[in-house]
């Protein structure tokens, strides 16, 4: 085999994966799905991959888990334990990071009754909507992310598609899943006592979605607001650590880039003294349910951050025609 062809086996995994995006792998099992990739890559650097289960209860659970998550040490990914994908965005160590592919592999809300039963479909939406609504947050804009599923029912009765658009992501392509794209990859239940067990396959689907092409164009109202700004008061803050987003155009200010942009945008910071101010985290985006008014009226919802002193910092980020920080 020529070097080039050996090199770019290394840097792709089939037509799906490849060693130069950052990817994110949620609700891993044994971790064999992660140490495919890896091992195909030649290395996992570009990887970060999160279970639900505790270390410890992946060791109890799984016979593999401890042999692949020293593979993955060795070949240099990002693994933490204990992650709930619908909170993820929440995470201190992943809340500023953004990823060119997100992958959940079978969602479950875990074997509590029959899979037809509409109240375990329900736990099963909820589990899946709220992936959704964190992993819009972390994705870059040309990023995508990827549920592989199930596609006959009662799993299709989930409308993982319907649920993927409230979070402003749409269907970009829809695969077969072919385990053999994934050699090492092993199926688990990861579940009860049978949790170390594969479960039957069937006919299943990689669904991949991508952004609302709408979030990349420019907000009418935007000249709107960068005139009411200018009425404020406001500074450039000496870090943009903890960057907090509004909402602008009526989209999801989680789903832009909380850094500063080098050539577009404003940056606003200011002081308010905020009498029922959310509790604080340790990232964004927190929901305050709050308004920022200036020139006499409301002006925009946003998001509060970190108390200082007797104040609570409340940032403004608005994008204008270019946006930079992806």
């Amino acid at each position: 085999m020529a070097d080039g062809d050996e090199m770019e086996q290394r840097r792709r995994v089939s037509t799906h994966y490849s060693s130069d995006q950052e990817i994110m792998l949620v609700g891993e099992g044994d971790f064999s799905f992660t140490v495919s990739l890896g091992l195909a890559f030649g290395s996992a650097y570009n990887i970060v991959a999160t279970s639900l289960d505790t270390y410890d209860e992946l060791k109890k659970k799984y016979k593999t888990a401890g042999w692949n998550l020293e593979v993955l040490r060795m070949l240099g990914a990002q693994v933490f334990h204990g992650v709930d994908a619908t909170r993820m965005k929440l995470l201190p160590d992943l809340c500023m990071r953004k990823f060119d592919r997100i992958i959940f592999n079978f969602p479950h809300a875990g074997f509590h009754g029959k899979e037809d039963d509409p109240r375990l479909i329900r736990e099963h939406v909820k589990l899946v909507h709220g992936f959704f609504r964190n992993a819009s947050t972390m994705l870059r804009l040309d990023g995508e992310v990827h549920v592989t599923h199930k596609t006959s029912k009662p799993y299709s009765d989930w409308n993982i598609i319907g649920l993927a658009s409230k979070s402003l992501l749409i269907l970009h392509d829809q695969v077969d899943f072919e385990m053999k794209d994934y050699p090492r990859y092993n199926n688990k239940r990861g579940d009860g006592k049978r949790s170390d067990e594969p479960f039957r396959l069937g006919d299943c689907s990689t669904f991949k979605f991508r952004l609302d092409p709408s979030l990349a164009t420019p907000q009418p109202r935007y000249q709107h607001y960068q005139d009411e700004l200018t009425k404020l008061q406001y500074h450039q803050p000496t870090s943009t650590a903890h960057v907090l987003m509004s909402s602008v155009g009526g989209h999801d200010g989680g789903l832009f880039d909380p850094h500063l942009p080098a050539k577009a945008g404003r940056l606003i910071a200011t002081d308010y003294i905020v009498p029922e101010a959310p509790r604080s985290l340790p990232c964004w985006p927190y929901s305050g349910g709050g308004t920022l008014t200036g020139g006499g009226g409301s002006l925009l919802d946003v998001e509060y951050q970190r108390k200082m002193k007797s104040r609570w910092r409340l940032m403004v980020y608005l994008h204008g025609q270019e946006r930079g920080g992806y």
